[in-house]
């Protein structure tokens, strides 16, 4: 994921962040699909790569996208609320997804992700509308 920030940052330069959000939610989304059906370590390995690099999408990008739509004086407030969403997922992701590992299958720790990306894909789709950028 962090190999592919930059990557990205160029992409979203150059065609804009909204189709690049949409790569990298629908990578992180078929990752997390292929995970789920992976018959063994070196599959499951190789499908994290693929679930990796979407994450890196999203990571960087919607940093970009939210610096883009809020003005100066609204910045901090929306990168905070980012930064809270991270931390409270960082310390609850790993607690649930041992919770749903312990008493369901490891699978569902990635099938999780399917409807939650779903809808987050059909909002960006929807409601996402880059303002117009200068040549």
């Amino acid at each position: 994921m962090t190999v592919s920030l930059p990557v990205y940052g160029k992409l979203s330069d150059t065609f804009g962040r909204k189709p690049v959000l949409l790569v990298g939610i629908a990578l992180f989304l078929v990752g997390s699909l292929l995970c789920a059906t992976a018959w063994n370590m070196a599959s499951l390995i190789a499908f994290c790569v693929v679930q990796g690099l979407g994450g890196g999408a999203l990571q960087g990008t919607v940093q970009t996208i939210a610096a883009d739509l809020y003005p100066h004086r609204e910045r901090a407030k929306i990168q905070a609320k980012l930064s809270t969403v991270w931390a409270t997922s960082s310390v609850a992701g790993p607690a649930l997804g041992g919770l749903i590992a312990t008493y369901a299958d490891w699978r569902w720790i990635f099938m999780v992700n399917l409807p939650v990306g779903a809808v987050a894909l059909l909002l960006v789709v929807r409601h996402l509308h880059e303002p117009a950028r200068a040549p």
